[in-house]
């Protein structure tokens, strides 16, 4: 009986290492558009981080959207694996730990939230500008932009899931503020 369980507990923990191991670690950055305070755009999201489906209450400033593929459906890490689901995203030449340059949530459409198809379209939301506190520096993307590298992490009781790096670059952040009237 006591071997019965040990075999069944090791075939459970080697079904989760093949899950883990074919789950595509690919993420690729695709475009970005502006996200002032009174654009429509901001209850069209849902955070997939949460696992919770439905809108989504952003802070009440000028964001930045930044729209990514990924090579597997991140929902499924929160839903099936009960991951926690976060976004890490640096200014690649400073490294990760000079700003916060938004929150760790990873969000959907909401019109593509439902579990019925598979879904690869991601986005997260940058800051324009924050000030400096302790422990994190200050920045305005609109008057300095600099390249930034991010990264998706799962982390669960069985699975840990780490993408690939991949970098917005400078010349998009500039794009992204002509004819942003950022009053």
């Amino acid at each position: 009986m006591v071997a019965g369980r040990r075999i069944a507990t090791m075939l459970i923990f080697c079904s989760f290492c093949v899950l883990a191991a074919c789950v595509s670690r690919s993420i690729y950055f695709d475009s970005l558009r502006p996200v002032p305070p009174t654009d429509s755009s901001r209850s069209s999201i849902t955070d997939v981080s949460s696992g919770v489906r439905g809108g989504v209450s952003l802070p009440h400033r000028n964001l930045i959207r930044v729209d990514f593929t990924s090579g597997t459906d991140l929902r499924d890490m929160v839903v099936l694996a009960g991951n926690i689901l976060s976004v890490h995203c640096y200014f690649c030449d400073r490294g990760e730990d000079v700003a916060e340059l938004g929150g760790p949530g990873v969000y959907v459409d909401l019109t593509d939230a439902g579990k019925e198809k598979l879904v690869k379209k991601f986005l997260f939301l940058l800051d324009v500008s924050r000030k400096a506190s302790p422990g994190s520096t200050g920045f305005d993307l609109s008057a300095y932009p600099e390249d930034i590298c991010f990264y998706v992490t799962a982390r669960g009781v069985t699975t840990t899931y780490k993408s690939n790096v991949e970098r917005i670059p400078k010349t998009a952040i500039e794009q992204v503020f002509i004819g942003w009237d950022l009053r």
